[in-house]
């Protein structure tokens, strides 16, 4: 199956000046064609 989706490298802060989270570091993936992914915000 061919790759429709590469993702590299996220990273996401949470917070402001003085309190910062960092809840993802680094993740990558692939969807192929026919899979299913499912991301929450």
């Amino acid at each position: 199956m061919r790759t429709i989706l590469s993702v590299e490298k996220i990273e996401k802060y949470y917070g402001n000046k003085g309190n910062i989270t960092k809840a993802i570091d680094n993740i990558s993936f692939n969807v192929k064609e026919g899979e299913f992914n499912g991301s929450f915000r």
